[in-house]
């Protein structure tokens, strides 16, 4: 419950939030994006997103925040750790940090908890955090 108390801040180091370096997944296998090539990604994801985040000029770098890889970004949930989708770095200095969700799992307990902590560090830091929504192509 102090997690989600209105007067938390939880502590973080920028040097802890991602490094942006061509070596940081070399472990990891990348899929190939056929004809299309992003502008901004380091690495080889949710497509959609992935492309509207490598077309904002906002973005310095982004990478697909891989799950319980060492060097991943991951605030601490309850339990476990939270790897959001993606994490960037913006022209202007600050981490962007993004949390994808299909739209049959937006109200989900664990996307709920997931937004509560991204809303948490985001309003203690300078960490800008989004919950990105899928819908379906034309639905309102």
């Amino acid at each position: 419950m102090a997690l989600f108390d209105d007067q938390t801040k939880p502590t973080w180091s920028d040097s802890r939030v991602v490094r942006f370096d061509e070596m940081i997944y070399q472990d990891v296998p990348t899929q190939p994006t056929g004809a299309f090539g992003f502008k901004r990604h380091l690495l080889g994801a949710e497509f959609q997103c992935a492309w509207s985040l490598d077309s904002l000029d906002e973005v310095d770098v982004w990478v697909r925040n891989v799950a319980r890889h060492p060097d991943s970004f991951s605030p601490p949930r309850v339990g476990r750790r939270f790897y959001p989708d993606f994490v960037a770095r913006l022209q202007e200095g600050r981490i962007f940090v993004v949390e994808y969700k299909c739209e049959h799992l937006i109200g989900a307990p664990e996307a709920r908890e997931k937004d509560a902590i991204g809303r948490i560090w985001a309003r203690t830091t300078d960490i800008v955090f989004l919950m990105v929504r899928k819908v379906a192509h034309g639905a309102r």
